[in-house]
């Protein structure tokens, strides 16, 4: 089976990727900032690369939702 996708299609998908990415990423500057103030706050050192790993299967996730969801269409 497959799905034909035009170009506005395509650079739709594009733009909703950079939103979602600059989203996730300011995310996540926030959330490790007040993790740091925390953490330095109490002496304990808190790495941030989990977050980021995490922000990329986000991001991945909702291309995949968006991809199933608009061959249903």
């Amino acid at each position: 089976m497959y799905v034909y996708y035009d170009r506005h299609d395509l650079s739709f998908l594009f733009f909703f990727s950079l939103v979602v990415c600059s989203f996730v990423r300011v995310c996540i500057r926030t959330l490790g900032t007040i993790i740091e103030a925390g953490s330095a706050l109490f002496g304990v050192r808190v790495y941030i690369g989990a977050f980021s790993f995490l922000s990329v299967c986000v991001v991945f996730f909702f291309l995949c939702f968006f991809f199933s969801f608009h061959s249903l269409l």
